[in-house]
């Protein structure tokens, strides 16, 4: 039996074009950070671990936050200052962790990471086969190990990797999550009860009995809260099959 192998190569005068979400922006942001060259940023990120429980790392997938088991709440994570402004933050974000107990990534918005008192919120991918699995949620903290409320809003469906972005207009904030990047469905939006100063990507690993993994392949920010905004990777030239 012969194999043929189809071989794509990039040229002008294009059969078709293929547009890459993932593609890493034309003008990228002094904010963004792809995680794609193996060491972590020390220069952009600030660790946030009050519980001294996170390892943070990059790797071939991208920035690898481990964190080890917790008896409640113990929110962790990286962080930077928040520019003014209108603004969108986005990333792609999976998680390994058992079915059962609570394994909590995403994106959050600190009151002040450089006070573990200070609130939070987050924008996650929360997973709890007690109740129910993969599932979109944002929730608000009163301080990284301390539940303000249950949460702001949830979506219940199963997903083992996710889009989320969190966009500012003047004082009102916008939740949104997609499954490939390119379509959004927003869950929430409303004002917040304090002006966030930092923002960043945490992990909060609740009675998992084990050390769980987020993975999150890039982190994006334009000074932009528009809706329709498609996530800012490459259309990747034009392809012809070969």
């Amino acid at each position: 039996m012969t194999q043929t192998k189809l071989r794509l190569e990039q040229i002008e005068d294009a059969d078709f074009s293929l547009w890459v979400p993932d593609a890493p922006p034309v003008s990228p942001s002094a904010c963004d950070d792809e995680f794609d060259d193996a060491s972590f940023d020390t220069g952009l990120w600030t660790e946030f671990d009050p519980a001294s429980k996170l390892a943070v790392s990059e790797g071939e997938v991208g920035l690898i936050l481990d964190q080890d088991t917790a008896a409640g709440d113990n929110w962790a994570g990286v962080y930077q200052s928040i520019p003014s402004g209108d603004f969108c933050i986005t990333t792609k974000l999976s998680t390994i962790c058992l079915l059962f107990n609570i394994a909590i990534v995403g994106l959050v918005l600190w009151e002040d990471a450089t006070n573990v008192n200070a609130g939070l919120y987050a924008l996650v991918l929360q997973w709890n086969p007690a109740a129910y699995y993969g599932r979109v949620a944002f929730h608000r903290m009163n301080n990284y190990g301390s539940w303000n409320s249950t949460p702001i809003e949830i979506y219940d469906q199963i997903f083992t990797h996710l889009y989320v972005r969190i966009r500012r207009i003047g004082s009102t904030y916008y939740c949104d999550f997609s499954s490939n990047g390119i379509g959004w469905v927003q869950i929430w939006t409303g004002s917040l009860a304090f002006t966030p100063g930092h923002f960043g990507l945490g992990i909060n690993n609740i009675n998992q009995e084990i050390t769980i993994r987020a993975i999150h392949s890039f982190f994006r920010y334009t000074n932009s809260g528009a809706l329709i905004q498609i996530l800012e990777g490459d259309r990747i030239g034009g392809w012809r099959a070969a």
